[in-house]
């Protein structure tokens, strides 16, 4: 989940661009994580009329919020922890 979340961060915000960010995960994984990132509302998607459709997603507050918290814990491993 965490590596949606920062790549969503990052400007990733399209499925194909993250599925190309996040290539070690399947098309189905990330759905799924994508889902349920968004029905805890921590991303939110929006669908964008074009031809083709398109569908984005962005963070929202809670996703930003919790985002932070996770890149936080993460630079305290690396500064703090030895591996």
């Amino acid at each position: 989940m965490t590596e949606v979340l920062f790549s969503i961060e990052e400007g990733n915000t399209r499925f194909t661009s993250l599925k190309e960010d996040l290539e070690h995960i399947s098309d189905h994984i990330l759905a799924d994580r994508l889902k349920f990132l968004e029905q805890h509302e921590l991303v939110h998607k929006s669908y964008i009329p074009a031809n083709p459709p398109r569908t984005e997603y962005t963070l929202t507050d809670k996703g930003a919020e919790l985002s932070n918290i996770l890149d936080g814990l993460c630079k305290f491993a690396e500064n703090k922890m030895q591996f």
